[in-house]
């Protein structure tokens, strides 16, 4: 078994098609296999992990989450069923406040082999590091042209 994610739009269910193949509006692994996992009681779970996905258009979305299986005497997968998410926020590197600490859960899945990067306390995004942000920019796959530090005094491009 294994399952899917895709972005779609708020208000249905329609997935989202980019224009631009090279650009895509979702990045990171899209397909996760079954773990079997203990959960945070302790207890046996079958878990779908997606520990890198992210988007890279602002505005309101939701995640369209399908459920597959492999039949290997007809060599096919099969569709099983699908789950949307709630409605989430994507807002601009600007808006952006900094990772909240990692769950439980997440910490609980990573302590049994699950790769997963995990943070100890918040932190603020800071803004005042080029160096930082265009390492972010280039792993949101954004050249360093178009990738721009906003300052207190005024935009400057990150070379």
């Amino acid at each position: 078994m294994f399952v899917v994610c895709s972005l779609c739009h708020v208000e249905s269910t329609d997935g989202v098609s980019s224009g631009d193949k090279a650009k895509p509006a979702l990045l990171g692994t899209l397909a996760s296999s079954l773990h079997k996992l203990k959960d945070t009681d302790n207890g046996d779970g079958a878990f779908f992990v997606f520990g890198d996905v992210s988007i890279r258009v602002t505005g309101t979305w939701r995640l369209q989450f399908a459920l597959y299986d492999y039949h290997k005497a007809t060599m096919r997968y099969v569709f099983l069923s699908q789950v949307i998410s709630d409605p989430f926020k994507v807002v601009s590197l600007k808006d952006f406040k900094g990772l909240d600490e990692s769950t439980y859960l997440s910490r609980a899945f990573s302590d049994q082999g699950v790769r997963l990067r995990l943070r100890k306390e918040p932190r603020a995004f800071k803004y005042d590091s080029p160096p930082k942000l265009l390492n972010l920019c280039q792993a949101e796959g954004i050249s360093a042209d178009t990738c721009f530090l906003a300052t207190t005094e005024s935009a400057q491009r990150v070379k």
